[in-house]
């Protein structure tokens, strides 16, 4: 589960988001990430 979250972490931040779609997408797999990790 976390390396799976680390990874897509990772990813994440490797790939600068460019047109709004990318960086609305990029937000949502940020927010995902956190509320996931506060449970």
């Amino acid at each position: 589960m976390f390396l799976i979250l680390g990874k897509s972490i990772l990813i994440s931040f490797n790939y600068a988001p460019s047109s709004n779609l990318e960086r609305d997408y990029f937000n949502l797999s940020i927010n995902f990430i956190v509320s996931s990790l506060s449970k």
